[in-house]
């Protein structure tokens, strides 16, 4: 028995995430990491391509009969046409419909779809799938040579114990066996549209179920993230400075709060310690100078480890103004520094 979870915080933000790579070297699929609507961390994954496949693929170490899946998804756009969030494979390969066992796909109107290996509809919702909401889907799939081959699951809001709806579908049209399973966008580029407004998280896997998987538990507090921000080079003097917390993070989703404080160069005030985004109006200085500041927040349990970022003030050329004495007529002195 062999369980998969996969809540994409380890993904970088803006970057693509990949599982597995399909066996057969086909071009990359991946989508990408984001932290729009995460359904409990702080990333979730969406497709962000109206003109390619982008879907993570998990290759399973060998064939199985028996497989449960459980993954979370949410749209801030009503669907408008069918395209399929999760496929499984006999095959590790980017095969496309071939050797495929079945899946969920969500059809106009935002209803979900259950499909068999030929890609016939064996159950649709009654219900559309309301947006700006996270549901959980389930399923499994027991394959089977004849007709007691069985796909049955349900759908939920959040994590919810009480199923808007459930199926249980006896089928004759699945593979023998599934070695691998993809979930994201999986559909031809006159399907995508809408998909550019779905997000999805935490993909379980179990290869060896006796039920559905069940929602997701919390596995307890982990530490936030903190990021002070990128450097900054070639600041002018005087010229107002905004260090930017927004990066930080924290993975199970608890609100932080901020405190910065600086750790060398000449002394300045922060418009705020506590601010995500603090300002400062940079020092003076003739040769240059690199200011260093420090970041920690906390997400009302622990604190990150500290992050610092440099903010490095150009070199300027200072004059100084020297006072007329005498007569009123006197020339104004300037005297460079």
């Amino acid at each position: 028995m062999s369980q998969y979870i996969y809540n994409f915080e380890n993904g970088t933000l803006g970057g693509e995430y990949d599982i597995d790579i399909p066996a057969n070297g086909a071009p990359a699929v991946t989508a990408n990491v984001d932290n729009a609507h995460p359904a409990h961390g702080s990333l979730s994954i969406r497709a962000d391509s109206s003109s390619s496949y982008q879907y993570v693929q998990k290759n399973l170490p060998s064939a199985v009969t028996d497989i449960a899946v459980r993954y979370y998804i949410y749209d801030d756009a009503i669907q408008a046409a069918d395209y399929d969030d999760l496929r499984f494979y006999s095959t590790t390969t980017d095969a496309g419909a071939t050797n495929r066992a079945g899946g969920i796909r969500r059809i106009g109107s935002n209803k979900l779809r259950v499909f068999d290996s030929l890609g016939a509809s064996i159950w649709a919702s009654t219900n559309a799938l309301s947006i700006n909401t996270y549901y959980r889907i389930e399923i499994r799939i027991q394959c089977g040579a004849s007709a007691n081959a069985t796909m049955s699951g349900a759908y939920y809001v959040g994590d919810s114990t009480t199923p808007v709806e459930t199926f249980s579908v006896a089928t004759a049209t699945t593979t023998a066996n599934i070695l691998s399973v993809h979930m994201g966008k999986q559909q031809t580029a006159a399907n995508t549209p809408s998909t550019l407004h779905t997000w999805y998280d935490e993909l379980a896997i179990d290869d060896a179920p006796t039920g559905l998987i069940g929602p997701w538990s919390n596995p307890g507090n982990t530490a936030p993230i903190g990021e002070a921000g990128i450097m900054q080079t070639n600041v002018e003097p005087f010229s107002t400075v905004t260090l930017d917390g927004s990066s930080s993070h924290d993975p199970d989703a608890d609100p932080l709060t901020y405190a910065w404080s600086q750790t060398a160069g000449p002394a300045v005030t922060l418009s705020s310690t506590t601010a995500m985004q603090p300002t400062f109006i940079a020092p003076a200085t003739l040769a240059g100078t690199t200011l260093t500041f420090q970041l920690i927040v906390n997400d009302g349990t622990v604190n990150s480890t500290a992050d610092t970022v440099d903010i490095v003030v150009a070199a300027h050329t200072m004059w100084r103004i020297d006072n007329p004495v005498g007569p009123v007529l006197s020339p104004i002195r300037l005297t460079l520094i």
